[in-house]
């Protein structure tokens, strides 16, 4: 059975403007720093994960190295981590995140809460089901589609 081509361009479009206004959300919340999506997922992961190479950054927020490293660069000018060399593999830079990124993370996180609670209790009971059953499907979709993984 053939997918309605018309159906696919309308949830591209949808997904699209879902990313731009996730990224504005998230360069909007009134903390202290202004991060981009990116950044702030990398601190995320530095934060619940523990120290990680730039590469695995790299990785976890699918993007280049170079980028990762432009990333962590900008998280080390603002204080919220740092970065060592491995000590067993002097090639490997990990990074780490301070106490000032721990306070940054946890702000963003508890600023990014409120703003989404708010933005659900505007949804009725069956819209924000709704929701939920397509993230669910889309996140399932995504974790066992073919591509880069």
């Amino acid at each position: 059975m053939e997918k309605d081509h018309g159906e696919h361009e309308h949830l591209n479009a949808l997904l699209v403007e879902f990313m731009r206004q996730g990224d504005q959300v998230v360069t909007s919340l009134p903390v202290g720093e202004r991060l981009s999506l990116t950044e702030t997922l990398l601190l995320h992961h530095v934060d619940h994960e523990g120290p990680r190479s730039q590469q695995e950054l790299a990785d976890l927020v699918r993007v280049d190295k170079s980028t990762a490293s432009r990333l962590v660069a900008s998280l080390v000018e603002r204080g919220a981590v740092e970065r060592d060399r491995d000590p067993g593999n002097r090639r490997v830079v990990m990074v780490t995140i301070t106490e000032q990124g721990r306070r940054l993370h946890r702000d963003m996180a508890q600023a990014l809460s409120q703003r989404t609670c708010g933005v659900f209790d505007a949804m009725s009971d069956q819209d924000r089901a709704a929701l939920a059953t397509g993230l669910e499907a889309l996140l399932a979709a995504l974790r066992t589609a073919p591509g880069d993984g």
